[in-house]
């Protein structure tokens, strides 16, 4: 039943530009290299251009285990109707998407951990995943 969920989860962008390179922006923070803030990853490889391809996003924690139940909204950041999706981690901390080439952003959150944000510029023929390590929130009650 959670393939057939994932099947359904087809989000609509308008295909841009010709490049073949996964391109990503973090808002202005440049965290890591390739652009990425810090405790986000990105992978991108070879898929048939204008199809729908799986962005994958997975979210773990500061010692790489995986987040499950961790809540993923997944959005057309390059249109103004804003279509996207809203998703759960499995128990391997995974969740995909399938979508189409464009400006996504992503963001992942879990109680009592920081909330991870990336935007990715999703080019023609390529297919991407995005790992998330989402750091211990820190507790503003502590003294």
């Amino acid at each position: 039943m959670r393939a057939a969920a994932w099947r359904q989860l087809v989000l609509v962008a308008a295909i841009a530009g010709t490049a073949s390179a996964c391109a990503a922006h973090a808002g202005g923070t440049q965290g890591a290299p390739g652009g990425a803030p810090a405790g986000v990853e990105r992978s991108c490889a070879e898929a048939e251009s204008g199809r729908p391809v799986p962005l994958r996003i997975t979210a773990v924690d500061e010692a790489g285990r995986p987040l499950p139940r961790a809540s993923v909204r997944v959005t057309d950041a390059g249109a103004a109707s804003g279509v996207g999706a809203l998703l759960e981690t499995d128990a391997r901390g995974e969740a995909e998407a399938g979508v189409l080439a464009g400006l996504w952003r992503i963001e992942v959150s879990f109680a009592g951990r920081s909330t991870g944000r990336y935007l990715l510029d999703l080019r023609p023929g390529q297919s991407c995943s995005v790992r998330f390590q989402l750091k211990l929130a820190p507790n503003e009650f502590e003294f």
